[in-house]
């Protein structure tokens, strides 16, 4: 262990090779540094990984003798350059427009996401109402209830009785 380094030490020719086995990562900076600098990066395919699999100098692999067929062809070549395409998506511009992009909620999204509260809060009244009557005679009743009533909170049609 060579303690604490600036990065940028490391970007000479000493080093090519960075090694990140880690599966629980999910931010995986220092894969993205590493690949920015240039180096060879060895890492598991994963699907933390799946935005690294688009760059030339990014080696994955899924066993034991994959990683050592990997690690080897890293030892023994230098790594490719990155287009100026590719070290752009490794900017801090690119990495907040992805993770705006990946919150944004789309109209279709969000569409379903009403439709599904609206049929959870229908389902829910449902059984808040049939639960509350036990008798044939309290089901007649409310049977007549909720086919005349409104629920402006959920909608405004009456809703079925089961």
């Amino acid at each position: 262990f060579m303690g604490r380094l600036d990065h940028s030490k490391l970007a000479g020719d000493f080093y090519s090779v960075f090694v990140n086995p880690s599966l629980t990562e999910v931010l995986c900076t220092t894969t993205a540094e590493a690949i920015a600098m240039g180096k060879w990066v060895v890492i598991p395919s994963h699907p933390s990984n799946t935005f690294f699999e688009q760059f030339p100098n990014c080696l994955m692999y899924r066993t034991r003798r994959g990683f050592v067929s990997q690690l080897k062809t890293a030892l023994e070549n230098d790594p490719p350059p990155l287009s100026d395409e590719l070290a752009r998506l490794l900017s801090w511009e690119a990495a907040t427009m992805r993770v705006v992009t990946a919150a944004a909620i789309s109209e279709r999204d969000e569409a379903r996401s009403q439709r599904i509260n609206r049929a959870k809060e229908g389902k829910g009244l449902k059984k808040a109402i049939s639960g509350f009557f036990n008798t044939a005679s309290a089901k007649e009743e409310s049977s007549s209830v909720t086919n005349h009533a409104s629920f402006p909170a959920t909608s405004t049609k009456p809703l079925p009785v089961q």
